[in-house]
């Protein structure tokens, strides 16, 4: 399963660079102590990618629990959206509200996965790149 996710996290993240007008990708090592479910103190690995394209934006994550020990979990997250501005070649709006988008999420762990769909209104607020409002269901 871990060989797997690896390369899942690494072709969605190849895919979407490849396309991209921006993208940003992170990773990041956590370490906790006194976790009241679960292992009192675990490891977890997170991989965060952030992209725009011509007509929309891509989100994901993966978050690996006990990278380095025997009970590897993940879980993970992929927030696709197709702007309605961007696909009628309308301009953005200047107002609160910048544009609205088609939006579609997958959510899947050890035993679970979540598909939703909605919108997203993307907001003008100062001092933000962006500010996004999902409606999902």
């Amino acid at each position: 399963m871990r060989s797997g996710g690896s390369l899942a996290v690494a072709l969605l993240l190849a895919g979407s660079a490849a396309a991209a007008d921006w993208s940003s990708t992170n990773a990041q090592l956590l370490h906790g102590r006194r976790f009241e479910l679960g292992s009192r103190t675990r490891d977890i690995l997170t991989v965060e990618h952030a992209s725009e394209w011509t007509y929309g934006s891509n989100f994901a994550f993966v978050d690996v629990t006990e990278p380095f020990g025997a009970a590897t979990e993940l879980y993970g997250e992929w927030y696709t959206r197709l702007g309605l501005g961007k696909l009628t070649g309308r301009k953005p709006g200047t107002g609160l509200v910048r544009d609205v988008s088609v939006a579609a999420s997958l959510n899947a762990g050890q035993g679970f996965r979540a598909c939703l769909a909605g919108a997203t209104v993307h907001l003008n607020v100062p001092h933000f790149t962006f500010v996004d409002v999902d409606v999902m269901a």
